[in-house]
């Protein structure tokens, strides 16, 4: 059966076969992604982009989606709501 050590996320996206390979692109913030597990002829393997800051979809999601008012979401806000 196939065992591997376990490895802390941080020493995985830094393993040179991983580099290499471009399993963790960087993406144009520095941070790095998982790369997609196709990739075309030409090597193209997708549009990367930097995962959603926590609450930048709060509006859409209070507004649009739920329907809150501009009052009901600025109350959510004070409470310490969806920060």
């Amino acid at each position: 059966m196939p065992a591997s050590r376990s490895r802390h996320a941080g020493d995985v996206v830094a393993d040179p076969h991983f580099i290499e390979r471009g399993v963790f692109p960087e993406l144009p913030d520095g941070s790095r992604t998982t790369a997609l597990p196709w990739m075309d002829a030409e090597g193209w393997r997708g549009r990367f982009t930097p995962a959603p800051g926590l609450g930048a979809d709060n509006d859409y999601v209070f507004r649009e989606l739920l329907g809150l008012s501009w009052a009901d979401v600025a109350e959510l806000t004070r409470a310490g709501v969806g920060r």
